[in-house]
């Protein structure tokens, strides 16, 4: 049966490196999804257990925060094996994995960097795909009250364990990342925050298609 599980190492800390402890199965697919505070934070490529990771999408423009979205199939799986990324340019960053097993490919993938509500569109390939979205917000909006879309019923929180991870450093930096499941059929989907407003955010996503529906999620959280 196809399995989420998700991790995040803490989305506004300065901690550099920042690990994470993944258990995973051969021949699931990881994505990786992350940013920092300003243009300036820089993200390395993730590495661990010798997964081979691609950029899909980033987001670097000045006056903005920065995002990612990279995706690497696990060769060998493993319990607890290390993820590890680095920040170059000093400040608050962070970054969440999403672990997919039973993925057919990667889909489409889409980037954003406005001000007003962080949200994006998406045209998925394939029907109940899962869809993957990290924001952050240079303006540093405070998100207690977030709300984040809804597609086809879903709608992503912390207590249903989709809402991967929430980050908040008052004057500097907000952070948020989320998945959805069974997003229907293929077609356009607005992935993202309807709340809350007055971001000046960068928004990466990405398309997951699968070959059987997603049936279970976990969420592991760190501090560093």
């Amino acid at each position: 049966m196809p399995v989420i599980a998700s991790y995040t190492s803490g989305l506004a800390s300065s901690t550099t490196p920042k690990n994470v402890a993944i258990t995973s199965q051969a021949g699931d697919l990881i994505i990786v999804l992350g940013g920092g505070e300003n243009e300036a934070i820089t993200l390395s490529t993730p590495s661990g257990n010798s997964i081979s990771f691609t950029l899909r999408q980033s987001v670097v423009v000045n006056n903005f925060a920065t995002a990612y979205v990279w995706t690497g199939v696990d060769a060998t799986g493993g319990t607890n094996w290390s993820m590890s990324a680095t920040a170059a340019g000093g400040g608050l960053w962070g970054y969440t994995v999403l672990v997919i097993r039973s993925a057919a490919g990667v889909g489409n993938s889409v980037k954003n960097n406005a001000s007003g509500t962080a949200a994006i569109s998406i045209t998925t390939t394939d029907t109940d795909s899962v869809i993957a979205v990290f924001n952050a917000d240079w303006n540093a909006v405070n998100g207690d009250t977030r709300v984040w879309n809804t597609v086809n019923g879903v709608t992503p929180t912390a207590g249903n364990n989709m809402e991967m991870g929430y980050g908040f450093s008052n004057g500097a930096y907000t952070a948020y990342s989320a998945y959805y499941t069974d997003t229907g059929a293929a077609g356009s989907k607005s992935v993202g925050l309807s709340q809350p407003t007055g971001q000046k955010y960068s928004i990466v996503a990405i398309e997951i298609p699968l070959t059987a529906p997603v049936v279970t999620a976990t969420t592991a959280w760190l501090t560093a």
